[in-house]
């Protein structure tokens, strides 16, 4: 008896591939992983020689993750990067010792791979312009990746705009560019249709027009530390956020239930 075996069928061709290349890319970060955890196994002091060592690999491995092709699994790439930056951001002792140069390697992949990776702008801004102490490259980034947005893609896009401008107004100082970057964020919050958009684009043009009468404007910058409270990444940074906002003279207090209450300076 001859038993007639019908091709698959394109979907089922499909998962198969979409198997193999996640399979790929996967192994990539196992084995890198595992290199890796061989290295930290072999020094348990963190010793600043292993800590370069373990840099050159994950340098190696964010280079290669750049280069190879990736068959429209894209956002798998910028997934897995964003995945390996939150476990390399995470170990305080080895970044106390060997710091975050890898920073900006990372991102390079992530926003190449996914520009529309909404909450891996945050901690770009966060690594980039706190603890790589590089704003401009910062907001370059940014700026590169922008062109990819649009207003309802991603959701609350509005918000990196705002994001942008507290980089440019508290880290680089130039507030016409923070100027711009709020009214950006205003126009395409006024677009989202809904509540929510409606209050950020109110915000957005009142820090636009403080910015617009004074360049220095106490109000402006209030605002801008108050967002990187809000949404700060770390413990440091929200420290530094509240004494910024002391130093203005806000007033931050907090609740028995922890909840933490902002008042802006009384002049401008």
């Amino acid at each position: 008896m001859t038993i007639a075996i019908s091709p698959p069928a394109p979907q089922i061709k499909l998962v198969t591939f979409a198997a193999l290349m996640s399979g790929l890319i996967v192994g990539m970060a196992v084995m890198q992983s595992a290199k890796l955890q061989s290295l930290r196994a072999v020094d348990k002091s963190l010793d600043p020689a292993a800590l370069q060592q373990e840099s050159r690999l994950k340098a190696n491995q964010l280079d290669l993750m750049k280069k190879i092709p990736k068959f429209g699994f894209n956002n798998l790439a910028a997934n897995t990067s964003f995945i390996d930056f939150l476990s390399y951001f995470g170990n305080i002792d080895a970044r106390n010792v060997n710091g975050y140069g890898l920073g900006f390697d990372y991102f390079d992949v992530v926003l190449q791979e996914d520009p529309r990776f909404f909450l891996a702008y945050y901690y770009l801004s966060g690594t980039g312009s706190s603890y790589l102490a590089n704003p401009a490259r910062t907001v370059k980034m940014m700026n590169e990746g922008f062109k990819s947005i649009k207003p309802h893609s991603p959701k609350y896009s509005y918000y990196l705009w705002r994001l942008k401008a507290t980089d440019e107004l508290l880290f680089l100082g130039e507030s016409q560019m923070a100027k711009s970057s709020m009214e950006k964020a205003a126009d395409w919050a006024q677009q989202a249709g809904d509540e929510e958009g409606q209050r950020v684009a109110k915000i957005s043009r009142n820090t636009a027009k403080f910015l617009a009468r004074n360049p220095d404007s106490k109000h402006a910058r209030f605002g801008a530390w108050a967002t990187i409270l809000e949404t700060a990444i770390d413990d440091s940074a929200r420290k530094l956020a509240i004494n910024k906002i002391l130093e203005l003279g806000g007033k931050v207090e907090q609740n028995t239930q922890g909840k933490i209450r902002i008042t802006p300076p009384a002049t401008d």
